[in-house]
């Protein structure tokens, strides 16, 4: 049997409710009487309690249909008005009754409902609570809240930790002396207006740990509102941050170190000397814009070892293991070497490298290199200068003593001679011993040439037509498998010095050049003007900014190795086999052009000739 639903069920009580009324009016009835209503009224009652106005008055027209049919049953009959005044008040109040109970169960189910709201909100919060205390407990940070006032009325377990301090102890104002005394006015005045207009804040602070000791901390403060936008509470966390403010600090300072590092780098990168670094690995990392350049190379060329292309070959072996070595040790090094210029010139190099650490660690050298090419050449020039100048002195000495006593000597020759005639055998071997005191003489003339200590007769000369002069000598004297031409640009050549001294140094150069041609070839006389001054007198450093008068002595003979012609101007130096050459011809040379306030210098390569260049001051600069 299937079950009534529950708004039907308060229907089939109407009645059955009624029927029992009915009974019960029947019963009172027959025992005689007219009986109450009552019973019916119950019924009215009892329905309209459980089921409201709708069933009520369901049972308030079934209980007055029912009373009418007793009335007739029973003979009860409306006596008067007063009976039908019973009747309709009766059903009346059975009405009432049933709004009445309609009004008590809608209260009723309102306060069920309020309640169960209630139950239901409570429950809610208390999972709420729950998990927010689960979530706080949960935060490696502090999480605290404050009270519209600003005290304090929760704190988790990692504040309690952090602090040393239970919600007791930081109630109220407690937590203030916290904060650093030196931060607490700073932070009062950060908070202070975004308290008031009920804004989200945060302050960074110095905050006391339960050791004592202070560490930065981060706090952020959010409100909670009501429906209304009042502020209800505060929910803060604090986080330390002081590590990472000691990070930052320490980046901000390796910030500005680095800045000040890039300056100086900045200038380091673009300073004049060449500067190079190399890693712990031995490979050269960088080179400043100096080296680049300097070798006229990329500095993708240069990285590695690939600037070692640029060194000197004969100095590559050496200077790798004075590197090496000195790298293995980790001690700083000094070397000299020939490197390649962009010109395709090779220049001497004086490197210096030192180890650099970084707290303790080797992080490889770096080293600068400077063009010494023209101080080493200023210093052999002097070395040469003084050696020449040592050896001129000597030399001076012993052949302007000889020289007096070759006078001598000769002077009595000469009589004797005048003793014999031509006929007589001691004749002929007075005038071989004439002969050899006439070679001693000019061999001390040269002598005292050299050393400067023959006297000078100086004119101004043009040097133009000196070479024209001598260049018909020369012809002969060299013979003629060589080809003698003069060259000219035409200019005026003038100079003072010594003619003979002048023709001594064209035919000491000209038979050098003989000796060099024995196949023959050709020998160049060229006269020219040229001016010092500026860059170009680098090339030149003895020479002072002025014109002056250059000849060049060019041949197409032999030429000369570095080793040669490093040594070619010393005295008595000579790659002529034993007994045929003095080696005084450039010598003398190179002293008599320095005599006349001049400067001598030679080119030359094996298999590519010879040229000397001479340099004497022009007239016009010479006082």
């Amino acid at each position: 049997m299937k079950r009534l639903p529950a708004g039907a069920t308060v229907y089939v009580v109407a009645l059955v409710g009624t029927g029992a009324a009915a009974l019960i009016r029947h019963v009172v009835g027959d025992l005689g009487g007219r009986g109450p209503l009552g019973p019916f009224f119950l019924v009215i009652l009892l329905t309209g309690w459980l089921g409201g106005w709708k069933p009520g008055a369901f049972a308030t027209i079934l209980c007055t249909l029912a009373t009418g049919f007793f009335v007739e049953r029973t003979g009860f009959a409306f006596n008067d008005i007063g009976d039908g005044i019973a009747v309709a008040l009766f059903f009346v109040f059975g009405l009432l009754t049933s709004w009445v109970c309609e009004i008590s169960h809608r209260r009723g189910r309102r306060v069920q409902a309020q309640e169960r709201d209630l139950r239901a909100g409570q429950k809610l919060l208390e999972e709420s609570e729950e998990r927010y205390r689960l979530l706080t407990e949960a935060q490696s940070g502090m999480v605290w809240t404050l009270r519209p006032d600003n005290t304090v009325d929760f704190v988790n377990s990692a504040w309690v930790s952090y602090t040393g301090r239970t919600l007791k102890e930081v109630d109220a104002d407690g937590w203030r002396d916290l904060i650093h005394p030196d931060d607490r006015e700073a932070m009062i005045a950060t908070i202070s207006t975004p308290l008031e207009r009920g804004e989200p804040h945060e302050v960074q602070v110095r905050f006391r740990r339960h050791d004592g000791i202070y560490r930065r901390v981060l706090s952020r403060v959010v409100p909670v509102r009501d429906g209304g936008g009042t502020v209800m509470k505060w929910i803060g966390t604090t986080t330390e941050i002081h590590d990472l403010w000691l990070a930052r600090e320490g980046l901000r300072e390796s910030a500005v170190k680095l800045q000040e590092s890039e300056k100086r780098f900045s200038k380091v990168a673009s300073a004049p000397v060449m500067i190079w670094s190399s890693g712990p690995d031995k490979r050269c990392d960088w080179f400043n814009e100096s080296w680049l350049a300097f070798t006229g190379r990329t500095l993708e060329q240069e990285l590695g070892d690939g600037w070692l292309e640029g060194v000197h070959p004969q100095d590559r072996e050496r200077y790798v293991d004075t590197y090496v070595r000195a790298f293995d040790a980790r001690q700083p090094f000094t070397t000299e070497y020939r490197l390649r210029h962009h010109d395709g010139t090779y220049r001497r190099i004086l490197d210096e490298g030192v180890p650099r650490s970084i707290e303790g660690r080797f992080h490889g050298y770096i080293g600068s290199a400077v063009d010494v090419t023209e101080q080493r050449l200023i210093e052999e020039q002097l070395l040469q200068s003084k050696k020449m100048e040592a050896v001129g002195q000597l030399a001076g000495g012993v052949a302007h003593d000889f020289n007096n006593l070759l006078t001598i000597i000769n002077g009595y020759t000469d009589l004797m001679l005048a003793r014999f005639t031509k006929e007589d055998t001691t004749r002929h071997d007075l005038e071989e011993v004439r002969i050899a005191g006439q070679r001693a003489a000019s061999l001390t003339s040269q002598l005292l040439a050299f050393g400067r200590r023959q006297a000078m007769q100086p004119t101004v000369l043009d040097i133009g037509v000196e070479v024209a002069e001598s260049a018909k000598t020369l012809r002969r004297v060299l013979g003629s498998d060589v080809e003698v031409s003069v060259e000219s640009d035409g200019t005026r050549a003038q100079t003072r010095a010594d003619r003979n001294q002048i023709a001594q140094v064209l035919l000491n150069l000209a038979v050098n050049a003989r000796e060099a041609m024995p196949d023959g070839g050709r020998l160049t006389l060229a006269t020219t003007v040229v001016e010092f001054g500026g860059t170009s007198a680098n090339r030149h450093p003895r020479l002072t900014p002025r014109r002056y008068v250059r000849l060049a002595i060019s041949d197409t003979g032999r030429g000369m190795t570095p080793e040669v012609r490093a040594r070619i101007f010393e005295p008595f130096f000579t790659t002529k086999e034993f007994g045929k050459g003095s080696g005084l011809g450039l010598s003398v040379a190179h002293g008599i052009v320095e005599q006349s306030g001049g400067y001598i210098e030679v080119e030359s390569e094996p298999g590519r000739g010879t040229t000397f260049l001479i340099y004497l001051p022009c007239v016009s600069d010479v006082s």
